[in-house]
């Protein structure tokens, strides 16, 4: 997980618990570069098991604002 990570949560599906998260597809070293949101599968409640996979991403005017965040 990178420093950059924000806002995480978890959630369970049947039996398997996964992490989601607000953060940058690359280290930043600014704010005022997009971010999105990913998820990724846990083996523990507090380790993530696999990478993370991108849910969603900034794309529309409304969403992009004057930072980039994507909010679902």
């Amino acid at each position: 997980m990178s420093p950059t990570t924000i806002d995480l949560t978890t959630t369970q599906i049947g039996a398997q618990r996964y992490a989601i998260w607000s953060g940058w597809a690359d280290n930043a070293t600014t704010d005022r570069t997009p971010q999105q949101l990913y998820i990724a599968r846990m083996d523990t409640p507090s380790s993530i098991a696999s990478n993370r996979v991108l849910l969603s991403a900034p794309s529309a005017t409304w969403e992009i604002g004057s930072a980039g965040v994507s909010s679902m």
